[in-house]
């Protein structure tokens, strides 16, 4: 039997296709949902990483992890990233379940909470906001020209350097070179007009401008 009986899938969407993987043996329903980065890599294959990672739920949760849709449209809101999951929960027969939604996770969880809040027990909403501001814009569009120039080191550290305390950083400082692991993932190319976007080495990406249409 698979380590905490971890499990990779693909859901079939009405339009479109999802990445999802689940692992643990409880009888409680756990739903992550991932920041940004899922749009240069989604789940897809993690099981184990992800089972490992997290055992400290193994035992008294089934927990589930869903990417973004496949195709993400550029034009998505995140109450559409939401519908999404929304629809992914009815084909898993997910009818009640506590929500843990990371970065933009967390922004989609919210409306998720809008769309359907008699099916979440409990929300936990880690560094993530209700509504964008000129400080969300000015990051977040950094982070989409770091990623237009394939600059992935960076990228990671800068993500990084926003998303966590001044007091965490010093304590994992060692942890922070490892981010040199994606220096030498090729760049993508894509249009200016973030319209269609090609691959080298990447295996997708949806760096959309949803990020500023969350209402």
């Amino acid at each position: 039997m698979m380590l905490y009986q971890a499990k990779n899938f693909t859901l079939s969407l009405k339009k479109g296709q999802m990445d999802g993987i689940s692992f643990g043996r409880g009888q409680k329903n756990l739903l992550i949902l991932p920041g940004l980065g899922d749009g240069i890599r989604t789940v897809k294959g993690s099981a184990l990483p992800f089972a490992f990672s997290y055992r400290c739920f193994a035992q008294e949760y089934r927990v589930y992890v869903l990417s973004r849709k496949e195709p993400l449209p550029q034009s998505c809101t995140i109450r559409e990233m939401a519908a999404d999951v929304l629809e992914a929960m009815d084909a898993l027969a997910i009818s009640k379940v506590k929500v843990l939604g990371v970065s933009m996770g967390g922004m989609i969880a919210q409306q998720l909470a809008l769309l359907c809040p008699e099916r979440i027990e409990k929300m936990v909403l880690a560094v993530t906001a209700c509504r964008n501001n000129e400080t969300l814009n000015s990051v977040v569009r950094h982070w989409m020209a770091l990623a237009e120039s394939g600059s992935f080191q960076e990228l990671m550290i800068d993500t990084i350097e926003h998303s966590y305390t001044e007091a965490y950083l010093k304590k994992n400082a060692a942890c922070i070179p490892f981010c040199r692991c994606w220096e030498n993932r090729k760049a993508f190319a894509v249009s200016s007009q973030w319209q269609k976007p090609a691959f080298t080495t990447i295996p997708r990406i949806s760096w959309n401008r949803s990020i500023f249409q969350l209402w």
